[in-house]
């Protein structure tokens, strides 16, 4: 049979079982609407550094014959604008200057590929706002003034 001294640690083992599982699933209260809720706000850089790295990026995006031969400058320098924009958003400008203000070929793999993948995706999205306005233009009457 079972003695007090068993009976007594069974019920202590059972009680602070019973207690940390009481503690671990802990009700927590969420909103029930969005006014309480707090937001963070946007990175923000500063404008003189922002336009700086817009103009470095887009000077070495423009010295590439590839780039030149995809992209008109308009679309080229909204490809940048989009590309320092995502930039932003994720990272401060000082960890920005240290990891991707490098040269390019002196960027990690690991940050060459951020900033291919920045490039590429903010590229596809310039290319097609890019063939749209070509299209547009094309199908508009030409000018008797612009044949001559």
């Amino acid at each position: 049979m079972l003695n007090t001294k068993s009976i007594l640690i069974m019920s202590l083992m059972v009680s602070i079982g019973y207690g940390c599982v009481q503690k671990q699933y802990a009700k927590i209260e969420t909103p029930t609407d969005n006014s309480t809720v707090e937001t963070t706000p946007a990175r923000q850089w500063d404008p003189v550094r922002r336009e700086f790295w817009t103009v470095m990026l887009f000077t070495q995006l423009s010295n590439m014959p590839q780039i030149r031969v995809r992209f008109a400058p308009k679309y080229l320098h909204g490809m940048v604008r989009c590309a320092i924009e995502e930039y932003e958003r994720r990272y401060d400008i000082e960890y920005f200057e240290k990891v991707f203000g490098v040269s390019a070929g002196k960027l990690s793999p690991d940050n060459g590929k951020i900033a291919y993948d920045i490039t590429f995706e903010c590229s596809e999205k310039q290319m097609k706002i890019q063939q749209e306005d070509f299209q547009k233009k094309a199908m508009e009457e030409p000018d008797l003034k612009d044949m001559i």
